[in-house]
């Protein structure tokens, strides 16, 4: 318990019972004595100061590494992590004030879905559940995207807000019968059926923008960079507008389809047209009027490590908001609040029911599993991700062109992924579908550049089939058929089998792989995108492949590419699989 203290550069802290004004040296040995902990934290702080100096040049990765060996290596890669999360931490309060432009009506949606019966205590819904679970899931994928703009990843938001515009482009068409003329695009269909609800952009340009930024080109490529080579930089903020402003037409536009969802569902229960009427006269969104604090642990992905440190307080963000959605819901009245302060509290509800929901799943899984639950393995992954990514990244920066893009959009991709595995969401594997083009993409121009070449002056044409293919990864097709439902508006049904197809890669009798499936997929294609990061590090930085390479626990070991051969096998083994319901 302290207070606050100027004098002298002292602090009062409470000790025995009374107060004592205590100076810095003796804080630091009362502190040695009866924290557990604070040898390891001291040690930590140590390790993260001589990271963050270490140059992001070449010259000062050699250098750290001729210093302190492997050890160098990791401090300035976790360094580099830590310094994303701090600009993120500075971002959260400018960038929450379009957020809670675009979430205004999550709030009475809420409240008329409790009417309903839908309740918001329970675990996320099924997307392809009943329709008041749908509409559920829609809000609360406006919040995904909205957690993923505020942690400043790009490539997350790209992907949760590409497939909400997708699904509800879909419901718009077929509740309106509007059929799609020969020879118009999806991109100009979109833009169509949008119109009138006058977005800030074309719903066809945002669409085409998004599937870009997940193919790795197209105009939304800075704010990958800024995200992953630049660690968010709140000085270059900036350039997060494109990401921010395709992102949340698109989580708009879906909204409004929900709202209307909403409605129909209220008008068949045979509501009132004056109960609902009021939803259909607000707008796409409304000027905020309120601004976020900066508290990260809204965005942060639910590791172990962060539900044991401040889960269950995460876990009661929006219990106010709950509260007041079943008294609008009943005929009450709530607190007097703005519309974007409900924005924001109907965001940190979803963060704060993703968190509660994370810790009864680690807690189920502990008990099932008994001596098996091995809480490590989870940090262990996580730290590989990290170390991965990183590299990818620090690559980026020193290399040009189409090689960087792919790294700096692998690298994005494959932590947006793992933060959605982590609340067990299928849209990881969008994610993960990105990471394996990216990585082929690679391979491609490491064995055939000048084939890597053409394919890229192919512009939007290029298909991520194309790069397997070119990559000798043709074995990967059931793999890439499988992803691409989950990348895609597909029936449930469909779903189903790409599902079971992945499982059916992971088994290898493994009596678990129905559960593992997401987990399994994205850690082989994080395995082959270290095998290619460890060959880039060889062909670019000779001097400093050993290094990066003893770090890397997906590359530079013997045996990688039969690791890779193994896993192409295991999938060209499926590929008589079905996927198609019809």
């Amino acid at each position: 318990m302290r207070a606050q203290w100027s004098e002298m550069g002292r602090t009062p802290e409470l000790h025995q019972g009374k107060l004592a004004t205590v100076g810095r040296k003796s804080r630091e040995k009362l502190r040695r004595r009866t924290d557990p902990e604070y040898r390891e934290r001291v040690k930590a702080a140590q390790a993260e100061s001589r990271g963050k100096q270490v140059p992001p040049t070449p010259a000062g990765y050699t250098r750290a590494a001729e210093t302190r060996g492997h050890a160098g290596i990791v401090e300035a890669l976790i360094s580099r992590h830590n310094q994303r999360w701090s600009n993120v931490h500075h971002n959260i309060t400018p960038l929450s004030e379009p957020i809670a432009e675009s979430l205004h009506v999550i709030y009475p949606l809420d409240a008329f879905l409790w009417r309903m019966g839908v309740r918001f205590t329970e675990p996320p819904s099924d997307p392809a559940g009943g329709w008041p679970g749908q509409l559920r899931w829609g809000l609360d994928s406006a919040c995904q995207v909205s957690r993923m703009l505020l942690a400043c990843n790009p490539l997350g938001a790209a992907a949760v807000a590409r497939t909400q515009l997708e699904r509800w482009s879909y419901n718009r068409i077929s509740s309106n019968d509007i059929e799609q003329e020969d020879g118009v695009s999806t991109s100009e269909h979109y833009t169509r059926i949008w119109m009138p609800e006058g977005p800030k952009l074309p719903a066809g340009t945002v669409w085409t923008s998004l599937s870009e930024l997940l193919h790795g080109r197209g105009p939304l490529l800075a704010s990958a960079r800024w995200e992953s080579v630049d660690l968010a930089d709140p000085r270059r903020i900036g350039a997060s507008k494109d990401i921010f402003l395709h992102s949340l037409t698109a989580t708009e536009l879906s909204l409004r389809q929900v709202l209307l969802g909403v409605v129909s569902l209220t008008r068949n229960l045979g509501s009132a047209a004056s109960s609902y009427h009021p939803l259909l006269e607000m707008p796409l969104s409304l000027p905020s009027e309120v601004r976020m604090g900066g508290n990260p642990t809204v965005v942060w992905p639910l590791t172990l490590e962060m539900l044991s440190r401040v889960g269950e307080a995460v876990a009661r963000y929006g219990a106010a908001h709950l509260s007041d959605v079943k008294k609008l819901a009943s005929g009450q009245k709530g607190r007097e609040l703005v519309y974007s302060a409900r924005s924001l509290e109907a965001f940190a509800s979803r963060r704060g029911r993703a968190a509660s929901t994370a810790i009864r799943a680690f807690e189920a899984e502990r008990q099932h599993l008994g001596d098996r639950f091995a809480p490590n393995d989870l940090a262990q992954r996580e730290l590989a991700y990290i170390w991965l990514n990183e590299t990818a990244a620090i690559l980026a920066s020193w290399i040009d062109g189409p090689v960087s893009d792919a790294l700096m959009v692998a690298s994005s991709a494959l932590r947006a992924a793992f933060w959605l595995w982590l609340e067990d969401d299928d849209r990881s594997l969008v994610l993960a579908r990105t990471v394996v083009e990216q990585t082929a993409r690679l391979r491609v121009w490491r064995v055939k550049p000048e084939k890597a070449g053409n394919i890229e002056a192919r512009g939007s044409q290029t298909s991520t089939r194309d790069w397997l293919d070119t990559a000798g990864w043709r074995r990967l097709s059931i793999l890439n058929r499988s992803l691409g439902e989950f990348s895609h508006a597909s029936l449930p049904a469909t779903l189903a089998n790409a599902r079971a197809a992945l499982s059916a890669i992971q088994s290898q009798g493994d009596a678990l792989a129905e559960h593992t499936a997401r987990g399994g997929t994205l850690n082989e294609i994080a395995y082959a995108f270290g095998s290619e990061i460890s060959y880039l590090t060889r062909a670019y930085h000779p001097s400093l492949a050993a290094a990066f390479e003893s770090v890397l626990p997906y590359a530079g070991v013997d045996g990688t590419e039969a690791r890779v051969e193994q896993w192409l096998q295991r999938c060209w083994m499926h590929r008589g699989l079905t996927l198609n319901a019809n």
